[in-house]
């Protein structure tokens, strides 16, 4: 079970991705960060974006490269059998025997690692590793070995081979590991005393030669498939939950969101505050210059916003030119100290004018009982004459809410009134009629204005 900080930790994780870390960036602009997909030797020269590729490529790799890797483990030390019959020499079977047994035990190592939880891209170092290992076990036992078959042995420098390319690596280490134990081979089969038939060692270099050209070409092509494929995943993956016009998440990725932080407030007693801002008067500014100009504004406001809020913030467009912010980890006086900084921000750099709401959730509180407190306190900013802030408790009673009629100030909880209170908490309250919703409501107000 995990502990309370790693709860919050992943949830607070799922505000940067989707699956298996597969967002590396924050938000606002570009979910994703750079993914141009250049690729220079079947990799992406952007080494974040290879990083994030090989975690992720392991990560779906290892459930079957790991049994793999100890069949191949049991069956090298298998060949024990044979080499008991073909092998004379105490001595020398001896040695055989050790290295296979060195490698044996460090496979079980390998796949005993394989099975604890961490950084899936140290794989790619010790897989290179372990097929140099392998490699130069296999090349010394050819050495040692008593009157080998070339054939039977090149067969056998063919499976290795095929194995490096089998086990996810990069390419180049796939290369350059296969060539070295091809090399290798031809180079202790030309100097082993009493030299292989010269036929035979043709047949051999032409086997291993075949073999690298074909497994090397393979790989390519599949490398490249794969990070092509992993790259329109991460943009779709972008696509989905980001705003088209400003970049930043878009309201579906930001309902899922808050309501895994409104689970974690609610289980571990942890402040959880929302704003919700529009600027004002862009209904008249997109009628004097236009859509084009009024889009532009919203994308300069959605950047200078999204470089402004705190890294544990989560901020997305909420519809037109309304946006959210939900701010984990901070009580009411906060969160208004926050969104204040906010409103000088945007008002100092550039000519908008923003009115923002604030409300901090209360316990016991649903998703909808916070987002209709914010959504009052953005009305009566807006009330105010626009460009200001109204926090938690800052709305006066006998003040216009939303529906047209004087807010009424009460205790939690209030029979049939909405939002409800935790048991015993106390707090403001304030009765929904029948028809219409908040938004609309809020919205005719501000038209008739």
């Amino acid at each position: 079970m995990q502990s309370p900080e790693e709860e919050i930790g992943s949830a607070r994780g799922i505000r940067d991705g989707m699956i298996a870390g597969d967002y590396t960036k924050g938000y606002g602009g570009d979910v994703l960060g750079s993914d141009t997909g250049r690729l220079r030797l079947a990799a992406f020269e952007d080494s974040d974006l290879e990083r994030d590729y090989v975690r992720s490529s392991m990560r779906e790799a290892l459930p079957y490269v790991r049994p793999l890797v100890l069949v191949l483990g049991v069956l090298y030390l298998a060949f024990l059998i044979p080499d008991s019959r073909l092998i004379a020499n105490p001595g020398t079977f001896r040695f055989i025997a050790a290295s296979r047994a060195l490698v044996f035990f460090a496979i079980l190592f390998l796949y005993h690692e394989m099975g604890r939880i961490g950084d899936e891209a140290r794989f790619k170092r010790w897989f290179t590793a372990y097929q140099l290992l392998i490699g130069a076990s296999f090349l010394s036992i050819f050495a040692v070995y008593e009157e080998p078959d070339l054939l039977i042995q090149t067969n056998g420098a063919v499976i290795l081979i095929v194995v490096v390319y089998l086990i996810p690596n990069q390419w180049v280490n796939k290369v350059v590991v296969s060539v070295a134990v091809a090399t290798g081979f031809l180079g202790v089969g030309f100097l082993r005393p009493g030299h292989f038939d010269s036929n035979e060692y043709v047949a051999a270099v032409v086997y291993l030669a075949a073999i690298l050209v074909l497994n090397a070409v393979s790989s390519y092509r599949l490398a490249i498939s794969k990070r092509t494929a992993y790259l329109r995943g991460r943009r779709l993956a972008r696509i989905s939950v980001t705003d088209p016009l400003t970049g930043v998440y878009n309201r579906n990725k930001f309902d899922e969101d808050m309501d895994s932080w409104i689970a974690q407030a609610e289980r571990y007693r942890i402040p959880l505050s929302l704003a919700l801002f529009d600027v004002d008067d862009f209904k008249a500014t997109n009628d004097v210059r236009g859509h084009l100009a009024g889009d532009r504004i919203l994308a300069d406001l959605a950047r200078s916003v999204s470089g402004a809020v705190r890294e544990t913030d989560i901020f997305a467009r909420w519809g037109g030119d309304e946006f959210v912010l939900l701010m984990p980890n901070t009580d009411a006086r906060e969160s208004r100290d926050v969104v204040a900084r906010l409103r000088a921000r945007i008002e100092a750099e550039s000519e908008l004018r923003c009115s923002f709401g604030v409300a901090t959730l209360h316990l016991g509180e649903d998703k909808g009982g916070l987002l209709y407190r914010v959504d009052r306190n953005l009305y009566a900013a807006k009330s105010r004459g626009g460009n200001a802030v109204v926090g938690e408790g800052e709305l006066a009673t006998g003040e216009i809410d939303i529906f047209g009629t004087a807010v009424e100030i009460g205790n939690w909880p209030v029979g049939g009134e909405f939002p409800r209170g935790g048991e015993g908490r106390t707090g403001q309250a304030v009765r929904l009629p029948d028809d219409e919703s908040a938004n609309a409501r809020r919205k005719k107000g501000a038209h008739q204005r």
